[in-house]
């Protein structure tokens, strides 16, 4: 049985290296190992876009997924970062669904 093996899982500008493909492999399996969520600091648009590395569109990812909670997106402005991450970089929460476990009596 597969069962989680971590609380949460945090991605600090790693996933930009991964390309669509392998990205709709990898987050479910990320998902699938966490207890509570993910936080992915990462740059992201509408549709995957490829200029030097990837921007991903997490929000319609996440959003397509089985076991999402919810997704939130926050906006990563001027005064942390430069250049590319002010336009499109983002702190994106992904809370987990919590199904608990059902047993059957007879």
């Amino acid at each position: 049985m597969e069962t989680s093996t971590v609380d949460s899982v945090l991605t600090y500008a790693v996933l930009m290296y991964i390309d669509p493909e392998s990205l709709l492999e990898l987050l479910p399996q990320m998902l699938r190992v966490c207890k509570v969520g993910i936080i992915l600091c990462e740059q992201c648009s509408v549709g995957s876009v490829y200029n030097d590395h990837w921007r991903h569109d997490y929000q319609a990812i996440f959003s397509a997924l089985a076991g999402v909670k919810s997704i939130s997106l926050e906006k990563i402005g001027e005064d942390y970062w430069s250049e590319d991450w002010i336009k499109y970089g983002y702190l994106i929460e992904v809370k987990k669904s919590q199904i608990k476990n059902q047993q059957s009596f007879n």
